[in-house]
């Protein structure tokens, strides 16, 4: 089966911009955003907590159309998400993805 997904896009370094968009949204409030990336490098601050086998996955798969949940943590930190992280997964993990979308990873690099 395959899914529809309208995107709302606000980036990580505008936490208001975060808090916008998760108000905004019209889905259901117990399906979390998640956060997508251009590049692995990007997850390097989190790459101690993942299991080696899963960062070689993520090198393998990425781009596509695959997220990937992974334990949330400080490095989150870096983002610059600020306090709108909570609008990001949940409590425990958060869904990431690097889309299969050359424009898309281009977006994603210009706005952080």
């Amino acid at each position: 089966p395959t899914d529809t997904v309208y995107v709302l896009v606000a980036a990580c370094n505008r936490p208001d911009a975060v808090e916008k968009a998760y108000n905004t949204k019209k889905q259901a409030k117990e399906r979390p955003m998640s956060l997508w990336i251009s590049n692995v490098a990007q997850l390097e601050p989190a790459k101690h907590t993942l299991n080696p086998l899963l960062w070689d996955f993520m090198q393998k798969v990425w781009p596509s159309s695959i997220s990937l949940v992974i334990p949330r943590g400080e490095w989150l930190n870096l983002f610059g998400l600020e306090h709108a992280s909570k609008y990001i997964g949940t409590p425990q993990s958060i869904a990431i993805r690097i889309p299969d979308c050359s424009v898309t990873t281009h977006l994603i690099d210009q706005v952080g």
